[in-house]
């Protein structure tokens, strides 16, 4: 019997090496990831060219890249900052890979004089040209053409009356940081700014005859708010969802930053909706900080999205050059980490050709390649009679895109009869874009950024090419479609990403007992276990017991890191093993019955980690649980004792044996502590005056604070216990305020030392004074880093003693 014993476990463990069975399900045996070093590149960057040192800057920084604006056009990009105060005409730089820039003259030459001072300016290929806006030192719009990307920009934009030799002849007005947009019904749009703060739109209804008349009605672009100033409006897209980005508050503040609502569907191009948690790019640290105006760009794989932003770096404003990648689904937009170390650069597409002249003879036709079976591809081509756009190819069939006298046709070869087709005018001597994404179960065909026509798609693998040679440019294809290229993205820590946006490959990416092919399905051509959790616009990855999946990792340096998680409100109590390299993790997922939404971020640990590139695992070993997002945050190590010599002071405030905050302008600040640390209890003893008009509290999770007179006073993320006369409230931050809870002191607040107790775990919190529990509250949508600080916005407020102890 023992040695039967012996034996029956010893073939257990055999099955189980390679592929366990419970329930009628095997496990395949683990597929170990291994990781590539990439060449990488370091944010802010430098480029040669840029605008140089002024009066407004000083001798001592140049003006740099400000307002970044990058276009994609025949396989290359062209960026467009703004134009240094006391200078002329507008510059224009280009590269393959959105990181080398080479600089290639004046776009609008120096003696234009409407091209002084001129402010983000902006172009886009509409009907065979190129059409550039910007707004003199952000006085209105002035609109130029051109033939070709890099040079010979004309003002063509006009005033009802005037001079045409006045400097303000063809100024559109419509405030500042004009941006095109191209609907697909092929309308051309200028969005701008607006006094008081808001977003507009407006069509540009005869790109012949540009002026405030035939200037289209102006109408708000809604649910796009930063509570102050907003500025830099942009919109891409990626399969159904569209994106609107935006930036505010003052160009001058540490705080600035860009946030984005979005639409669901592109059936109503202006229609956003603003998530709670909006904001994708901010940073205030001392090396890295006045992060915006952003403009996004698909990348060089032509899968990848990017956000090309500025940072400030001194007065002028001298600003650089920043480049991050975003991550989305549905709903859910996020930059992978706001970086300023060394992150991958780029990926390129799977294959590429500058000219037909470099495609070779295949399958009747000139061929860049095979694709697999999901994939995208871009043509650039001026059109010739005859001329077929093939992807699936092969030589008895596939399909092929053409360009007919009145528009466009997907036709399939092996019949020759068409699958859709569309009326509309495009340049027929002039290049052409077309896009074809061949996703699992639909596919879409752009042409010039519109898209044209939607068919039924499945795995086609085959050649992308061209029945000619003559007339092509630029064309590639990726192997990825729909955003699956995030899926091998490093993510780098500290970042938050999509939990949807795990490795590919079953056991190598993921390990899912109910997962199952799904049309259309967020992992293309795989089979997944996502829920679509609709009243959020949000996907979920659902794991059972056992389940797992995986995610590479870029871990900037050793030391130790929080993990939080967007789950869905099912999820609490489910066991979790994370291991992250050699580190593990094992956990549970707090409580979410108080939470009013079917999501709620919770905090799930701290673990200890080695830098490098690595694979991050998570197992549900007990219980279910839907991911819709991870986020992790360094610095997270338990703090030194509390000495106020190491609190960072801001405005009138001053540490010694006790630590004092006077209000005025600017605010009172002071913050300490490891920012990354979630989970804490905190004793604080205060004396302070408090009365009707005082402003004073204390800062809870606080990060990324900013003071600046042109933006909310509200100036940080995180939260604020604010301290009256009458009444302790707990407020949300995030640069304005949303009350969490508010309950009045028993017979008010007298003079003398008080002490508050602070108990902040996951995203519930429960605060006491002298004693007495006044607050206890919880938010679905919690912030989960940061410092303790105390605030004075007016009135003065004295710290005694503070006890500190992460939990």
């Amino acid at each position: 019997m023992k040695r039967r014993g012996i034996i029956s476990i010893f073939m257990g463990l055999m099955l189980c090496l390679g592929g366990c069975s419970v329930d009628g399900f095997t496990r395949g045996k683990e597929i170990e990831y291994a990781p590539e070093e990439p060449a990488r590149y370091k944010n802010a960057i430098e480029i040669n060219g840029q605008w140089g040192s002024s009066a407004a800057t000083g001798e001592d920084g140049q003006y740099g890249i400000g307002d970044p604006f990058v276009m994609r056009y025949n396989g290359k990009y062209y960026l467009y900052p703004s134009t240094s105060d006391p200078c002329d005409g507008i510059k224009v730089f280009e590269s393959d890979d959105l990181v080398n820039w080479t600089y290639k003259g004046f776009a609008v030459a120096e003696s234009e004089p409407t091209a002084h001072g001129a402010y983000a300016p902006e172009t886009v290929y509409y009907n065979g040209w190129f059409y550039m806006c910007q707004s003199r030192a952000g006085q209105g719009h002035y609109i130029y053409r051109s033939d070709n990307p890099v040079s010979g920009f004309t003002l063509i934009s006009k005033s009802e009356t005037g001079d045409e030799s006045d400097i303000n002849y063809g100024n559109l007005g419509m405030g500042i940081d004009g941006s095109f947009h191209v609907t697909d019904d092929g309308k051309l749009y200028l969005m701008h700014t607006s006094v008081p703060a808001g977003l507009k739109y407006n069509e540009i209804t005869d790109t012949a005859d540009i002026r405030p008349a035939t200037i289209g009605k102006t109408q708000d672009l809604e649910n796009a708010n930063l509570h102050h100033w907003i500025e830099g409006p942009g919109i891409f897209r990626r399969g159904d969802y569209s994106y609107l980005t935006y930036t505010g508050n003052h160009v001058i503040s540490k705080g600035y930053r860009v946030a984005y609502s979005y639409a669901p569907s592109s059936a109503e191009p202006f229609a956003f909706i603003q998530p709670k948690d909006n904001v994708t790019v901010i940073d205030t640290a001392d090396e890295h900080y006045g992060l915006g105006h952003s403009s996004n760009v698909i990348g060089p794989d032509l899968d990848s999205v990017y956000t090309a932003y500025h940072s400030l770096v001194g007065r002028g404003p001298a600003r650089r050059y920043n480049l991050d990648r975003y991550l989305m689904s549905g709903g859910l937009l996020t930059a992978n980490g706001v970086t300023h170390r060394a992150v991958a650069v780029p990926s390129r597409p799977h294959a590429e050709a500058r000219s037909g002249a470099e495609l070779t003879p295949a399958a009747n036709g000139f061929m860049l390649g095979k694709t697999e079976d999901y994939f995208t591809v871009e043509y650039n081509f001026t059109p010739r009679e005859g001329q077929k756009l093939y992807f699936g190819k092969s030589e008895s069939g596939g399909y092929s895109v053409r360009l007919t006298a009145d528009g466009i046709a997907l036709y399939n070869e092996a019949d020759g009869k068409p699958i859709a087709q569309k009326q509309l005018s495009y340049p027929k001597d002039r290049l052409n874009t077309v896009r074809v994404e061949n996703g699992d179960g639909t596919g879409y065909v752009y042409l010039n950024g519109m898209r044209v026509m939607e068919y039924k798609a499945a795995a086609m693998s085959g050649y992308a090419g061209y029945a000619q040679s003559g007339g092509v440019e630029y064309t590639a294809f990726s192997n990825d479609v729909f955003g699956s290229s995030d899926f091998e993205a490093f993510k780098n820590f500290p970042a938050k990403f999509p939990a949807t946006a795990y490795l590919k490959g079953e056991n190598r990416g993921f390990s899912i007992r109910n997962a199952k092919r799904v049309s259309g399905g967020i992992r293309v051509g795989e089979k997944q276990s996502i829920r679509k959790i609709e009243s959020e616009d949000v996907f979920a990855v659902c794991l059972g017991k056992n389940d797992w999946v995986k995610y590479g990792v870029d871990v900037p340096q050793n030391g130790t890191y929080s993990i939080a998680a967007r789950v869905s409100t099912s999820s609490g109590g489910a066991k979790l093993k994370i291991n992250i390299g050699n580190s593990e993790l094992v956990c549970t997922v707090p409580a979410t019955a108080t939470a009013d939404g079917e999501t709620v971020k919770v905090s799930l640990g701290r673990i200890a980690l080695a830098g490098g590139l690595q694979a991050m695992r998570v197992e549900a070993l007990s219980g279910s649980a839907e991911f819709v997002s991870f986020e992790t945050y360094e610095n997270a190590g338990d703090n030194a004792a509390v000495d106020f010599a190491d609190f960072t002071l801001f405005g009138n405030a001053t540490a010694g044996e006790t630590l004092t905050v006077n209000g005025g302008t600017p605010s009172g600040v002071a913050l300490w502590g490891n920012a990354g640390v979630c989970d804490f209890e905190a004793e604080i003893t205060f004396n302070c005056t408090a009365d009707v008009s005082s402003d004073l509290g204390i800062m809870l999770r606080a990060e990324d604070y900013s003071y600046y007179a042109s933006q909310p006073k509200q100036s940080w993320r995180g939260y604020y216990l604010k301290i009256g006369k009458q009444v302790l409230s707990l407020n949300r931050y995030d640069y304005g305020e949303t009350l969490l809870a508010a309950q009045r002191i028993e017979n008010g607040l007298s003079a003398g030392t008080h002490t508050l107790t602070v108990r902040a775990q996951s995203n519930n919190f429960r605060i006491s004074l002298d004693g007495k529990e006044y607050i206890k509250v919880s938010d679905d949508c919690a912030f989960m880093s940061g410092q303790i600080g105390v605030y004075a916005g007016s009135g003065k407020m004295e710290i005694v003693r503070l006890n500190y102890k992460s939990i």
